[in-house]
């Protein structure tokens, strides 16, 4: 969950700089923002992927006790 949330904050914060970097006509900004949106997004999977494996482990669990 935790990765999740932190992909989440960074994909919110890399758009913000996106967007900045926009706004002052500051490329370097807006694409270092686009790179952050890119590690959040990657965080968030890997999130998602421990969430599933978890889930699985404790199917497994309860199948074979």
């Amino acid at each position: 969950m935790e990765d999740k949330v932190k992909g989440k904050g960074e994909q919110i914060g890399g758009k913000a700089k996106e967007e900045w970097g926009k706004a002052i006509d500051d490329k370097s900004t807006e694409i270092s923002g686009k790179v952050e949106q890119g590690k959040g997004k990657v965080r968030e999977g890997l999130g998602d992927l421990k969430r599933g494996v978890e889930n699985e482990n404790e199917d497994l669990e309860r199948k074979n006790p």
